[in-house]
């Protein structure tokens, strides 16, 4: 569970900062594109959901 509230704060965090486009310029400097950062945040909520999903299971089999 420790993992998705993890990812669940980044996720808060990234979402604040990017509606702000903080230090967007920095990246897209570097050679970054913005789409990429919309890409990578649905990458978290992915990531963030398969945690739940694996939860979820192991709380079912700890029931057996």
């Amino acid at each position: 569970m420790c993992f998705a509230q993890v990812f669940s704060r980044i996720d808060h965090k990234f979402d604040l900062m990017y509606a702000k486009r903080a230090f967007v310029h920095w990246y897209a400097c570097e050679g970054m594109e913005e789409g990429e950062f919309s890409d990578t945040c649905r990458e978290l909520a992915a990531l963030q959901k398969d945690y739940y999903e694996v939860i979820g299971v192991l709380n079912d089999d700890d029931d057996y």
